[in-house]
């Protein structure tokens, strides 16, 4: 069957749209994926991703790699062992499924202040790392809020997002 749309040339409009676009951004915070931020435009306000696979595929790393991207303003960057300006400007939640709080947590605060989860797990930080990934928690609780749903349904997300909206202003 086909739609009951509309249908016209596809110059049609093209020129308004174009003009459009020059005067008003059309895209959102970059994801961890240039091809990703070729395809979706970045992180839209007001649109929802979802990205879907099998158990165990890293759905859960994918998603809070790129929130992070979105709305983590600053770094650690061992390298050069300052912190250094991401560019990021967003105000997110993370909402989890599946996950425990500290396996969305610690990857998140590891990746802020660039320490090796493991050395975490292994017991093993540096006074140096404990002080970065104390610093990671402050940015965390400037930019990212987190949400345990076991037991939902589609309302109750939408509710979780649209109170974060408002509390929180995530975009």
């Amino acid at each position: 069957t086909y739609s009951n749309g509309s249908s016209s040339q596809m110059s049609d409009n093209l020129l308004y749209i174009l003009e459009d676009k020059r005067k008003n951004a059309s895209s959102g915070e970059n994801t961890i994926s240039g091809y990703l931020n070729a395809i979706i435009r970045g992180m839209l306000k007001k649109k929802f991703t979802l990205f879907s696979g099998d158990t165990g595929s890293g759905k859960s790393r994918f998603g809070l790699a790129n929130l992070l991207s979105a709305c983590v303003p600053v770094i650690y960057d061992s390298s050069t062992g300052q912190w250094i300006k991401t560019g990021a400007q967003g105000k997110g939640v993370f909402i989890s499924t599946e996950l425990e709080e500290e396996e969305v947590k610690l990857p998140a605060a590891c990746y802020i202040a660039d320490v090796d989860e493991s050395k975490i797990h292994r017991q093993r930080l540096t006074d140096e790392e404990y002080e970065r990934l104390k610093i990671a928690a402050k940015i965390l609780d400037e930019n990212i809020s987190f949400e345990e749903l076991m037991d939902f349904d589609i309302a109750d997300i939408e509710n979780c997002i649209q109170r974060h909206v408002v509390k929180h202003e995530a975009t």
